[in-house]
């Protein structure tokens, strides 16, 4: 799995103050720079953690066919 390019992952990201806009009609990101900024940092931390989970998982998928072909030779207890 190949990472998007830094300005695909997450090209406008529209920010609203739901108290004051609850319909979300008026984004503030262009207002408020650095809100933005932090909060596509924290979405770049999300999928960074995502792959890795995802990456773990596959990985331990991958295991459990290992396991088993132990097993049928002997070298693992049964289920």
């Amino acid at each position: 799995m190949t990472a998007p390019a830094a300005a695909a992952e997450f090209p406008r990201l529209r920010l609203y103050d739901v108290h004051v806009d609850p319909n979300e009609r008026n984004s503030v990101s262009d207002a408020d720079p650095a809100t933005t900024e932090r909060m596509r940092s924290l979405l770049r931390g999300i999928e960074t953690e995502s792959r890795s989970l995802a990456f773990a998982l596959e990985r331990a998928s991958e295991d459990d066919g290992d396991d088993q072909a132990l097993r049928e030779l002997g070298y693992l207890g049964g289920e």
